[in-house]
């Protein structure tokens, strides 16, 4: 329902979801549970009710964090990293999103749950694109060297997509502090990297990163 643009109505799918199954002890189950919610939280990002969504991440929080399960762990910081970037789209609020994005650095960042390192990069990711909000133009890219220093060799597809945002907005960032060389340099990294990448979110983020490109010529 959402992918035809029913926005509302995969709402009311993911309320009778949790209406049915919410209280489920199965772990299979709770981890659907949980995912209803991350989903729910997602479309109603895209109905513009942020705090809607937020609402949604945080119930998922409140609900199971204490479950000790690796998947249940890896639900709980997506939706924590989800919270964490529509904080950081709303105007004024970047300090509420680092502070979200630490937190899970300081819950998850020893974690070695299979999936955690794809949320432990897009949550570092997402705080240098808060810092980049600030104007913290250095602090933002030592940022995204950190996700590339700590990630960079992890191939698996949850976490190669995080590392190539992380080298996006780097460029991007040396595009606005006017840092021309520095910045092709960045640019050559994703072409020699990620150039080839047949994932489609990794694939639109070297077109994002080419079109740029095209125009600074």
């Amino acid at each position: 329902m959402g992918e035809q643009g029913d926005l509302d109505a995969a709402v009311v799918f993911y309320d009778e979801l949790d209406s049915r199954f919410g209280t489920d002890d199965s772990p299979s189950v709770r981890e659907q549970v949980a995912k209803a919610f991350i989903n729910k939280g997602a479309v109603l990002e895209k109905q513009g009710k942020p705090d809607a969504a937020i609402a949604a991440f945080d119930e998922v929080d409140r609900r199971f964090d204490k479950d000790d399960s690796p998947g249940m762990r890896a639900r709980v910081a997506q939706a924590l990293v989800a919270k964490g970037r529509v904080l950081g789209q709303q105007q004024g609020k970047p300090d509420a999103a680092i502070a979200v994005l630490d937190e899970i650095a300081r819950r998850f960042g020893k974690d070695d749950s299979p999936g955690m390192n794809g949320q432990l990069a897009a949550a570092l990711g997402n705080k240098g694109v808060a810092l980049g909000q600030q104007g913290k133009f250095d602090a933002a890219i030592a940022i995204f060297d950190e996700v590339d220093r700590r990630f960079g060799k992890d191939d698996a597809p949850g976490v190669r997509k995080p590392v190539a945002m992380a080298l996006l907005n780097k460029y991007m960032a040396l595009v606005l502090q006017g840092k021309r060389d520095a910045a092709m340099a960045a640019y050559d990294e994703i072409e020699r990297r990620f150039g080839g990448d047949t994932s489609p979110g990794v694939r639109m983020l070297v077109d994002v990163a080419r079109e740029s490109r095209r125009r600074l010529k």
